[in-house]
C-alpha cells in the first residue's frame, strides 16, 4: 500500500510537493471526496488507484507548489483552496482594499 492509501485509510494529513504544476487525475476522488458506501455497511470508501480504501473522514490532502505562476484548468481550480504565500504584504493589501 502507497503513502497516500495508507493516509487515506487512517486519517492521515499528507502534502504533495507538486513541481510540474499539474494535478494528477489519479487524485481526483480524493480532492473531490467522492465517497461511496456499501450495502449493509456503514463504512465509508473511496476509489484511489483502481482500488477501493476505507476512507476515514480526517484524511487531509495539501498540495504545495513553489511556482508563483500556477495554471491550473478551471475545473481543478474551483475544486481547490487556493493560497498563494508569495504576495508581498503591500501586494496583498492592494488586492484586498479592491475586493472591499
Amino acid at each position: 500500500m502507497n503513502i497516500v492509501s495508507k493516509a487515506v485509510v487512517n486519517g492521515e494529513a499528507i502534502i504533495i510537493l507538486d513541481k510540474k504544476c499539474e494535478i494528477d487525475s489519479a487524485l481526483a476522488n480524493l480532492i473531490d471526496k467522492n465517497v461511496f458506501t456499501k450495502p449493509n455497511n456503514t463504512s465509508q470508501y473511496i476509489l484511489f488507484n483502481n482500488c477501493e480504501l476505507v476512507f476515514n473522514p480526517n484524511f487531509k490532502l495539501f498540495i504545495i507548489n513553489n511556482s508563483a505562476k500556477v495554471k491550473l484548468s478551471q475545473d481543478i481550480a474551483t475544486r481547490l483552496n487556493i493560497v498563494n504565500f508569495a504576495l508581498k504584504p503591500d501586494t496583498l493589501e492592494k488586492k484586498l482594499l479592491n475586493i472591499v
